[in-house]
């Protein structure tokens, strides 16, 4: 796979690497889905805007209330987003489950849906960096059509605790 890129592009990527790690490493924020925003790369054909971080963390605030309850009987807390975008409301809900003082490393799992390949995959990469059990399928949610589906290595790391969502 990597044998078709010029030595330039395989360095260009690494810097891009790098960018997003630092990014989401001073604040866990949608940094990739701010980035395809400003460049205006959404596909106006779908109507595909990504929500304004500040607004998914205000819902993820709101939705999550006191998930301590929720966690307590479950030992985590389940988020479904079935048009995540590049995962801004996992992110958020994230953060909003740390403010509540758990880990959500081992305390939330995120399912993450979208129909574009892109925005997929832009979420499972934010949601892996920032160490988020996810599962995020490239399909569409409306008729249940799964194309490819991605486990992030914290779900892996943490497969025992979430072990429900790998059984039919």
């Amino acid at each position: 796979m990597i044998a078709r890129y010029e030595r330039a592009d395989l360095d260009v990527f690494a810097k891009l690497l790098a960018i997003c790690v630092n990014a989401l490493d001073q604040q866990a924020t949608d940094f990739l889905g701010a980035v395809f925003m400003a460049l205006e790369l959404g596909e106006g054909a779908w109507g595909q805007f990504f929500t304004p971080f500040h607004v998914s963390q205000l819902m993820s605030d709101l939705i999550t209330g006191d998930c301590a309850a929720v966690i307590e009987k479950n030992g985590y807390i389940s988020v479904s987003e079935p048009t995540c975008g590049a995962g801004g409301m996992g992110i958020a809900c994230a953060n909003s489950v740390l403010q509540q003082g758990y880990n959500p490393q081992t305390h939330m799992i995120a399912v993450c849906t979208d129909i574009d390949e892109v925005a997929a995959r832009m979420c499972y990469v934010q949601l892996a960096l920032l160490g988020i059990p996810a599962i995020v399928n490239i399909g569409n949610s409306l008729t249940l059509e799964v194309r490819q589906t991605l486990y992030t290595p914290m779900l892996m790391l943490n497969s025992f605790r979430f072990k429900s969502f790998f059984t039919a």
